[in-house]
């Protein structure tokens, strides 16, 4: 008597194209081997199948199917006893096409308290979510994490699973600098990153807010002043800054008595930053001069009381925990 077992498929008639799956009858018998005395073939009746049957048993009772690049359809599985006569079942397989995860992409995520939530999309019949060490982290459609690095999920549909790895990826926020122009306009301009849409918002020193979020990276009509650009990613999970300034900072001086341009004056800096600092060095790294509100932002060019050597000298300007740097050319000539 054949009695189909059980065996990885439990019963079930749909699989997927490619699938390899075990078949057994008769396991109740003989220690799983089939009716003593009985050999066993399988065949799949229908044309078309391009796969493998492979014995498990020497009996052959039980066989692994390889349905390789046999196409999509329904196909009629037989398994034949023989022992003195022929007795035969068979069994109805439907193979489908493979579980497509379409919705599923790769995501950023800041470095710095952010979070993503991965949507796998409706319409399986079960999810599970593995981190990189294979620990299942949930069964449910939307998976949100905290860390980067790489999940993988599995679903299935109608007897067939499909599996999909995405990764967390951090966010690199690009290079920014600012750019001013003599009509009082901040334009902040970046480079290379991993985030393409990006918000803006300009403030003063003081938090207040001169110029709120906009997708555009330039602010208009800004009054001369020192400020702070805030930029976020477009869904508002990661922040940074730049510090920005409309004061007019002249890029040269000609110390030479004739009086015009002699001083460096950034007297600006006494009502906009009275607490700001400046140090002047040569392009060794030596320093020669810290301005403060004491000199009201403003320097002669002299080291001691003697002019210095016609050179570009490197300029910073701190303003609390930021710093503003640039060049200034020195001509006594």
């Amino acid at each position: 008597m054949l009695l189909f077992g059980a065996v990885t498929v439990r019963g079930q008639q749909t699989l997927c194209i490619g699938a390899v799956k075990q078949f057994a009858v008769d396991m109740t018998e003989n220690n799983g081997n089939g009716t003593t005395g009985s050999t066993y073939t399988w065949q799949v009746m229908t044309g078309g199948f391009a796969g493998t049957i492979i014995p498990i048993t020497t009996s052959g009772n039980h066989i692994e199917i390889n349905w390789g690049t046999t196409p999509l359809g329904s196909y009629t599985l037989r398994v034949t006893e023989f022992n003195g006569c022929e007795n035969f079942r068979e069994m109805e397989i439907s193979l489908r096409d493979e579980v497509e995860l379409n919705e599923l992409n790769d995501l950023l995520i800041c470095p710095e308290g952010g979070s993503v939530t991965f949507n796998a999309g409706f319409g399986y019949d079960s999810y599970a979510w593995y981190d990189a060490n294979g620990a299942l982290l949930a069964n449910t459609r939307l998976l949100t994490v905290q860390e980067p690095g790489s999940y993988t999920l599995e679903v299935t549909q109608n007897g067939c699973t499909a599996t999909q790895t995405v990764e967390a990826t951090p966010m690199d926020f690009p290079i920014f600098t600012v750019n001013t122009d003599a009509y009082n306009t901040i334009v902040v301009e970046h480079t290379g990153g991993n985030v393409e849409q990006l918000e803006y918002q300009l403030e003063d020193l003081n938090g207040n807010i001169i110029k709120s979020w906009q997708v555009g990276n330039i602010f208009y009509g800004v009054s001369q002043g020192i400020y702070i650009v805030r930029i976020r990613t477009w869904d508002a999970t990661c922040f940074t800054y730049i510090m920005a300034t409309t004061i007019s900072i002249p890029n040269a001086i000609t110390p030479n008595g004739d009086g015009y341009n002699d001083v460096w004056d950034l007297s600006r800096l006494q009502t906009l930053a009275p607490n700001a600092k400046i140090e002047i060095y040569d392009r060794y790294g030596k320093l020669f001069k810290v301005i403060t509100s004491a000199d009201q932002f403003k320097w002669d060019g002299k080291y001691m009381g003697r002019p210095l050597p016609s050179a570009s000298y490197v300029y910073i300007i701190y303003l609390g925990d930021e710093k503003i740097t640039g060049y200034l050319l020195i001509k006594n000539y």
